[in-house]
């Protein structure tokens, strides 16, 4: 990450816990979508 040459980066407070958000779901989603996928395809395909 490259880093302004600006002294104070209020901006630099804020990106910590947004980026743990955007972690957080990114993680989450691929876990979520393939479970969403996965379950009507077995439950469909073997009912």
């Amino acid at each position: 990450m490259v880093t302004p040459a600006v002294g104070p980066s209020p901006v630099e407070s804020g990106p910590p816990v947004v980026g743990l958000a955007v972690v957080s779901l990114a993680e989450l989603e691929p876990v979520v979508v393939p479970a969403v996928v996965l379950e009507p395809g077995p439950v469909g395909g073997d009912g």
